[in-house]
């Protein structure tokens, strides 16, 4: 029921035209390409899109599913360039790959594709177009959970990047929730077996937990519940073992409550009422640990007219 859509809070930090500079000298950024990615929810990965562009951004197209009108043109458009719309597959409410294709233009720069409603996009046909265009070891699929695969991963300048949606799990012995913690087990492998943590790496996305109490609004309220129980916690703790950091907690260490949180249920004004949980994260390793110069919140996103449920997080990097 969820649109799992993240806006993204893309102010100007800096990261934009060194990015663009370093796009242009070490690989030629062509203003007649199309660069093209797939992601699911979690703020970083359209992050990266939306600065994947050569230098004249405002005269840039970037081509999107019109039921991603809100959150996902929110960045575009912020940077100046041109979000296209094309019509979905009625089937699963995702983009149409055949529309967006025919929507290139010599000004497209991306095709963004957003996993909606628990549907998930025709990642064959996206990938392929992106796999003609340039963007490195693409892998889709991850973890590769029989039909739960809810992650994508792309190495984009340097840094391996693996954008996960994870499995609600809705209820604590419910076999999807059993599902949720074999996908993390699965999910830890698939960590290992790309290459580990002894690298420039960063796992986000929406975790469906709360790795601590700290994490809630009220943790006798979630004691025991779903997002919040042992197990999951165990999950979440078996990547961090793998040598990863929790971005956030580490740079805001003391951070709880309301202005800590990255989710709030439609529901019984939970937004305004404070009644939050953090469940969306940056999990990064040493060597981006030490380029972290902030993991941000974007409340007022939350704030806008039909927004997501989820508040962008944004990882801001100084240069390698």
């Amino acid at each position: 029921w969820n649109a799992w859509q993240d806006p993204t809070d893309v102010d100007d930090i800096g990261f934009i035209s060194a990015l663009r500079s370093y796009l242009i000298d070490t690989y030629q950024f062509d203003a007649n390409r199309v660069y093209s990615c797939g992601f699911s929810n979690g703020g970083i990965m359209s992050y990266a899109i939306a600065c994947q562009l050569s230098d004249e951004f405002e005269a840039n197209e970037i081509i999107m599913a019109d039921t991603n009108w809100i959150a996902t043109a929110a960045p575009i458009v912020h940077l100046g360039a041109k979000p296209v719309f094309v019509d979905i597959l009625p089937d699963s409410w995702c983009i149409d790959p055949a529309l967006a294709e025919a929507a290139i233009t010599p000004r497209t720069k991306a095709i963004v594709a957003v996993h909606l409603y628990g549907n998930l996009c025709d990642m064959d046909a996206l990938m392929a177009i992106a796999s003609k265009h340039g963007l490195d070891d693409v892998v889709k699929g991850v973890p590769g959970f029989d039909d739960d695969a809810r992650g994508i991963a792309a190495t984009v300048l340097g840094v391996r990047v693996c954008n996960v949606y994870v499995i609600n799990g809705k209820s604590l012995g419910h076999q999807r929730w059993h599902d949720k913690l074999g996908w993390y087990g699965k999910l830890k492998d698939w960590v290992v077996e790309d290459g580990g943590t002894d690298r420039d790496f960063v796992l986000c996305g929406d975790f469906n937990l709360c790795p601590t109490d700290e994490d809630t609004w009220d943790a006798k309220a979630w004691a025991g519940k779903i997002f919040c129980s042992p197990e999951e916690r165990a999950a979440f703790q078996a990547l961090l073992d793998l040598g990863l950091q929790d971005a956030f907690r580490e740079i805001h260490p003391d951070a709880w409550g309301r202005y800590a949180h990255t989710w709030w249920d439609y529901r019984g004004a939970s937004f305004p009422r404070g009644k939050g949980l953090r469940i969306d994260h940056h999990l990064v390793s040493a060597s981006i640990m030490k380029r972290v110069e902030d993991v941000t919140i974007d409340r007022d996103a939350r704030k806008e007219d039909k927004p997501s449920d989820h508040a962008p997080v944004a990882l801001v990097l100084s240069d390698a």
